[in-house]
């Protein structure tokens, strides 16, 4: 069961969502930039499934190559279209204007499902040498690394870890959420570059206490699924 505290929108779009408007999205190429071309606002996605108590209905799902960068100043996509990192968000409703930006205020209720991952030159908090591009995501397992954090950025990740998950509910008043947070498992990969991503994840998950600002890991429970972003 998730927390009963309720957290304030302003902090979720301020610290998580601060590269958002930028996000690449499902059926968009693998660029992290919407110069030029209008972009379009996240479309309806039914090949993706989740299971357990934290599970919702996923009908949207975005593609975010921006988040990494500016979070952590990570290089996201590389030539050719394939990542280093990214953002995947998965939702029952559309949070995302037509100019491509999250909702200054996210609409409510909905809920919403945010996984990162780093390729292998970022695992750990890692950088690549400086001058030297990053190595791809290739298809493959990548562990959850538990940042014991309500704001998990991929360049916080602990040693070995290379991907992270959170769940958001906004049930309560219009900007108001609780979250809970992957604290193990992993994220599995089957595709990842020029706008397509595919996997399945296998998570414990557990709510945060916002009233003291911890994670219950006493309370952590299942939760799997499956994912395909696909671009035109």
């Amino acid at each position: 069961m998730m927390a009963r505290e309720m957290r304030e929108d302003v902090r979720f779009t301020g610290r998580l969502m601060a590269g958002v408007a930028g996000a690449t999205l499902a059926g968009c190429s693998g660029s992290s930039s919407t110069t030029g071309a209008e972009a379009p606002t996240a479309v309806p996605d039914a090949g993706n499934t989740l299971d357990g108590s934290y599970a919702f209905p996923v009908r949207y799902s975005v593609v975010d190559t921006q988040l990494a960068h500016d979070q952590c100043g990570y290089q996201t996509v590389l030539s050719g279209g394939a990542y280093a990192a990214f953002a995947l968000w998965l939702s029952d409703v559309d949070v995302f204007d037509d100019a491509g930006g999250m909702f200054a205020v996210t609409p409510s209720p909905s809920h919403i499902l945010s996984i990162q991952v780093a390729g292998p030159s970022y695992v750990g908090s890692n950088t690549p040498p400086s001058g030297t591009d990053p190595k791809p995501i290739r298809p493959g397992v990548f562990p959850i690394g538990f940042e014991d954090a309500d704001d998990d950025e991929l360049c916080s990740l602990p040693s070995g870890g290379a991907a992270t998950l959170d769940r958001y509910d906004f049930a309560g008043d219009a900007g108001e959420y609780t979250q809970a947070t992957a604290v193990s498992g992993s994220v599995t990969l089957t595709q990842a570059g020029q706008g397509h991503v595919v996997g399945r994840f296998d998570v414990q998950i557990a709510p945060i206490v916002y009233g003291d600002v911890f994670i219950d890991t006493q309370h952590a429970v299942a939760f799997s699924g499956t994912f395909d972003a696909t671009g035109m």
